[in-house]
C-alpha cells in the first residue's frame, strides 16, 4: 500500500473540479458550525452543496452556549441575529413548535438546508456567497417554477424573488436582566429528513 487517507479527511474535501456552481437555488448539508476565534457572536457555518461544492457562511448569535445573552448588544442587533439564525432552522425544516423551548447548533449538523447562492461572476467578485436560506416548501416551489435569483433572472415578474427567508423575523423579546441561562432542549426526534 502506498498511502492511506483517513475517511474523515477524504469526506471533508470537495473533489477537484467541483467548483462554485452557477447562481441559483441549491440543497446543501450543514457539515459543521464553528466559533470564530475572536468574535464571541460569530459562528462559521460550513456547507456541502449537492453538487460537491463546499463553502461557508457566517451566523451571529447574541447568546452563548449556556443561553446567556452577550453584553453590549442592542435590541435591534439581537432581533437581527436571531432572525437570521431562525431562517436557517426553518430552512432545515424545523417548526416554531419544535423551536419553542430553544435550539442549539447541534440541531443543524448533518441537516439539509436550501440556499440562494450567488456566483462570484454575477457579483463582480472573486468569491460567491450565500444570499439567503429558503424553507423546503419555497425551494420546491422555485424548482417547479424554474425560478432563478433576481441577480441573473430576466425582468419578467415571475423571475423576481421575494425577500430572502433570513428577513422573516417573528415576535421576539430578549429575556430581561441579560440572560441568566436556561436549559436547552435536545434535538427533536420527530423530524424526518
Amino acid at each position: 500500500m502506498s498511502f492511506m487517507i483517513p475517511g474523515d479527511v477524504m469526506t471533508s474535501v470537495a473533489a477537484r473540479g467541483a467548483g462554485a456552481p452557477d447562481t441559483g437555488y441549491y440543497k446543501a448539508k450543514v457539515a459543521a458550525i464553528k466559533p470564530h476565534p475572536t468574535r464571541k457572536t460569530s459562528r462559521r457555518i460550513e456547507l456541502d452543496f449537492e453538487t460537491g461544492f463546499q463553502t461557508h457562511g457566517w451566523l451571529n448569535s447574541p447568546y452563548d452556549a449556556q443561553g446567556n445573552l452577550l453584553p453590549g448588544l442592542t435590541e435591534q442587533q439581537i432581533k437581527g441575529m436571531v432572525g437570521a439564525i431562525k431562517a436557517v432552522f426553518l430552512s432545515a425544516g424545523y417548526t416554531n413548535e419544535q423551536m419553542a423551548e430553544g435550539v442549539t447548533q447541534e440541531w443543524l449538523i448533518g441537516r439539509e438546508v436550501y440556499v440562494e447562492w450567488h456566483n462570484g461572476k454575477d457579483l463582480g467578485s472573486q468569491y460567491g456567497e450565500i444570499d439567503g436560506y429558503l424553507t423546503p416548501e419555497r425551494y420546491e416551489q422555485y424548482m417547479e417554477q424554474g425560478k432563478k435569483p433576481a441577480i441573473v433572472a430576466d425582468s419578467t415578474p415571475e423571475a423576481s424573488t421575494s425577500a430572502p427567508a433570513s428577513t422573516a423575523v417573528g415576535a421576539f423579546a430578549p429575556p430581561s436582566g441579560g440572560g441568566g441561562g436556561f436549559k436547552l432542549p435536545p434535538v427533536p426526534n420527530s423530524v424526518v429528513r
